[in-house]
């Protein structure tokens, strides 16, 4: 237990560093040229006999278009690569649109001096350069960003000269602070490596240590299989890095072993390691997929399962690590550099004992799964191995993933608290939340939820979204109803903030559904109601809606045909609105109320004495009822103030018949006070908390709430108090 806190704590600490954060982001930029060159390798290169026919005779122009896109995705890769890691870096970092193309263009400048102004490093030859510039540059233009002097003069106010304009001439020295420092760089770089580029001296050094190994050239792919999945780690495709390098040892290994033939330099190609070692991409990621598939619970994890496994069939890992992610994760980085080595070893031992063909057969590392390993060694038993590495890999896999299930839910649930508070902080300055201000976590626990509010409201019985009813009671101990509460339980947060899943709704454009679930429920309740009490009982339901739902054209028709589908009476379904939001009504909205009015439904004002209601709307007789705000009622003992607001606001109530409702009513002498000012109609703990349907019916059918002795202790607060 105490490992698996520290586990899921690296992991936390993990996920927070922005720098690793950053280059997932550039590479998930890139991901769209990496899947697409894969795909046109693996058509230009599929070992099927009528399919190469069909390229080379009558399929000729779908051949070209093949090449192009190969050759477009592969001689500019590096280049595409540096700029895109520089983005990533200017979205973590919050940068402006116009600060973030700066960045990425003096990314591209600096690539081209680390370079040396050569054509083919723009190329896959050149990952390494282009990993560092954006480092590089990066690293300088946002340090130098925040350097006072400098920020001050580039958040001056502008005055009669274009913004845009103003910006581009004092980023001038800190573009140019970059290009310098990249000259000094460059020049020190040469200085120490004899004039060798540092792509050059990296691919040397590299291709020393494999030469080192030479004698032992299966401890050679095992530090090379070890070193590339490891780099993932840190937001690096390391295949990508050492692709020059690791080229150039194949080919040493086979013309060594042309020369003078030996088993150990026949079986160790780049053939057996792409059919073998790396089954379905990096950290053997088509078993990690079918683990998802068997074991997880998590529906983002099946997410990312789904849209990686067709890359994942053509041996390209990269979406999955990203999406999973893997980047920063210390739950799957053991499996995912460990098991590569071991399918390694155990293809090895198969190959050497003769039970496994030699892959002597040139297959291109885009080639599917299966595929590959029938060509490369020209028999079934290729794909027998491999069916073995896929099954075992899957099954070591498995633990982790339940692990990773185990810390997702408490990543969201962290989240989710996290998001509840910026809400309930926005609420304390009457401001609404702004998803375009969200951090990468702020935004990526609100598309979880929002993701989850759909599935839910998309279920014909939703299973964790559900209603609550707090009973109403009147001055005589009566009760005369209740207001309907929406709850969501979630599997993995818990109970979510009530107005933070309307805030999602609203969002995600969820709103329309989510308020017809709301209203066929209160129907059902009160349906079964009159089913228990008879239609002529006098009882009545309430529930919330926003401004918002009152712009929709189609909301009349929508309660109009639940009630009807219902079989209820109109005039039990009651509507509450916010003040807040009353203030923001037009003439639509008006009207559509004035609508619902005549079906039968009373409207209730909601949070009375919040805002500057407008006296128009009272005086058009549209609210038959004021609930007040909680605020005001919770302090009626203590504060004088908050006494006077009651008292007048339950005469202006009576002068314009309306009743009025006094909430958060939680102890008798809380009640008897908000009496004595004019309350008619209370609702709180000292009656009843929010309860089930069933419960509600059978609180009305058996007996009505009657106070509790009188005590001076507390009720807990809880969530479902909101």
């Amino acid at each position: 237990m105490k490992l698996k806190k520290k586990l899921f704590r690296s992991a936390d600490r993990w996920d927070k560093n922005r720098a690793l954060r950053a280059m997932k982001n550039g590479m998930i930029l890139m991901l769209p040229f990496i899947v697409i060159h894969a795909v046109a390798s693996a058509c230009l290169t599929l070992p099927l006999t009528p399919w190469q026919n069909l390229l080379h005779t009558s399929g000729q122009p779908l051949y070209y278009a093949f090449a192009a896109i190969y050759q477009a995705t592969a001689n500019y890769f590096s280049l595409l690569l540096a700029s895109a890691l520089s983005y990533g870096f200017a979205r973590e970092w919050h940068l402006k649109p116009f600060r973030s193309t700066l960045l990425s263009l003096s990314t591209i400048g600096t690539f081209w001096i680390f370079s040396g102004q050569q054509i083919h490093y723009l190329s896959l030859s050149g990952v390494c350069t282009a990993i560092f510039s954006a480092l590089f540059s990066s690293g300088i233009y946002l340090k130098l960003s925040g350097w006072r002097p400098l920020a001050k003069q580039m958040i001056r106010p502008r005055c009669h000269i274009n913004t845009h304009l103003y910006d581009v001439v004092y980023a001038i020295p800190l573009t140019t602070c970059v290009f310098v420092a990249a000259i000094f760089t460059q020049s020190a770089i040469l200085a120490l490596g004899g004039g060798t580029l540092l792509e050059n001296q990296i691919m040397s050094g590299v291709l020393a240590v494999f030469q080192l190994l030479e004698p032992y050239p299966l401890a050679a792919q095992l530090l090379y299989t070890f070193v590339t999945n490891a780099c993932w780690f840190f937001g690096i495709d390391g295949q990508l890095i050492f692709f020059d390098a690791h080229a150039a040892y194949f080919a040493h290994l086979t013309q060594a072993a042309v020369s003078g033939p030996g088993l150990p330099s026949v079986l160790m190609n780049e053939t057996f390691v792409n059919s073998f070692q790396l089954v379905g991409g990096s950290g053997a990621a088509l078993a990690l997929i079918l683990a998802i598939f068997l074991d997880s619970r998590q529906k983002l994890s099946w997410q990312a399962a789904k849209m990686s496994l067709i890359p994942a069939l053509l041996n390209v890992g990269d979406v999955l690590v990203l999406s999973l992610p893997v980047i920063g994760n210390p739950i799957f980085i053991i499996p995912f550099v460990t098991l590569p080595l071991l399918n390694l070893l155990i293809a090895y031992a198969f190959t050497v004992s003769g039970a496994v063909p030699l892959a002597l057969t040139d297959v291109s590392a885009a080639t599917p799964i299966f595929l590959n390993g029938y060509t490369a060694t020209g028999s079934v038993d290729g794909i027998a191995l491999q069916l073995l590495l896929l099954g075992l890999d899957t099954l070591l896999y498995r633990p982790f993933v339940l692990l990773y299930d185990e810390y997702r839910a408490t990543q969201v649930a962290r989240l989710t608290r996290h998001m509840v508070k910026l809400h309930q902080w926005c609420e304390s300055r009457a401001e609404r939340i702004n998803p375009a201000n969200f951090n990468e976590q702020q935004a990526l626990i609100f598309s979880w939820l929002a993701s989850d509010l759909a599935e839910e409201l998309d279920e014909a019985k939703p299973e964790h979204l559900f209603m609550v009813y707090q009973p109403q009671v009147n001055s005589e101990g009566q009760c005369i109803g209740a207001e309907a509460l929406l709850r969501w339980r979630h599997p993995n947060a818990g109970f979510i903030y009530p107005p933070l899943i309307i805030t999602l709704a609203k969002q995600s454009d969820l709103l329309p559904k989510l308020e017809e679930f709301i209203f066929r429920e209160a129907c059902t309740c009160i349906a079964k109601l009159e089913k228990q009490l008879g239609t002529e009982a006098n009882f009545k339901i309430s529930v919330n809606i926003t401004g918002d739902s009152l712009q929709y054209d189609g909301l009349n028709n929508s309660v109009r045909n639940i009630t009807s589908e219902s079989g209820i009476t109109p005039n039990k379904l009651w509507i509450e609105i916010t003040e807040q939001d009353t203030i923001t009504l037009n003439r639509r909205t008006q009207v559509n109320l004035q609508s619902l009015r005549e079906a039968g439904h009373q409207l209730i004002i909601d949070d009375f004495g919040m805002g500057q209601t407008s006296i128009n709307y009272l005086q058009a007789g549209i609210f038959g009822m004021v609930k007040l705000d909680g605020s005001i009622t919770k302090k009626v003992l203590t504060d004088e103030k908050s006494q006077q607001i009651i008292s007048s606001l339950t005469d202006l109530s009576r002068r314009m018949d309306m009743v009025t409702v006094a909430e958060y009513v939680d102890n008798v002498p809380q009640r008897d006070q908000l009496q004595r000012l004019g309350c008619e109609i209370f609702q709180g703990y000292l009656y009843s908390p929010p309860v089930s349907r069933d419960k509600l019916i059978k609180l009305m059918t058996n007996q009505p709430p009657t106070p509790p002795p009188e005590t001076s202790e507390e009720p807990e607060a809880t969530l479902a108090t909101a």
